[in-house]
């Protein structure tokens, strides 16, 4: 595949992230929180369903055991948790 082919491809998939990003900073700057709130939990609903169908299936190939799927969980629940530890910023 040459370069030039190479760099459009790069493009095409850079540019709906960068305008999905600018459009979401734009259309909820100045808002309550509940707004941000609804935004973020529909993205982390977004992501699980991705995690759960696309990710988890792969990782099925070896038998899994009670402690991996612990782990799993508690690694979520941690990394959620951090959330509610780590002080937020006043603007």
């Amino acid at each position: 595949m040459p370069r030039t082919q190479r760099f459009w491809l790069l493009a095409a998939f850079l540019i709906p992230v960068w305008l999905g990003a600018t459009l979401g900073y734009w259309g909820l700057r100045g808002q309550t929180d509940l707004p941000k709130l609804i935004v973020l939990a529909f993205t982390t609903g977004t992501l699980m369903v991705a995690i759960v169908e696309e990710i988890l299936p792969e990782a099925h190939q070896t038998q899994d055991t009670n402690l991996s799927t612990l782990t799993f969980i508690g690694s979520f629940a941690l990394v959620e948790s951090m959330a509610g530890i780590i002080p937020r910023t006043s603007q």
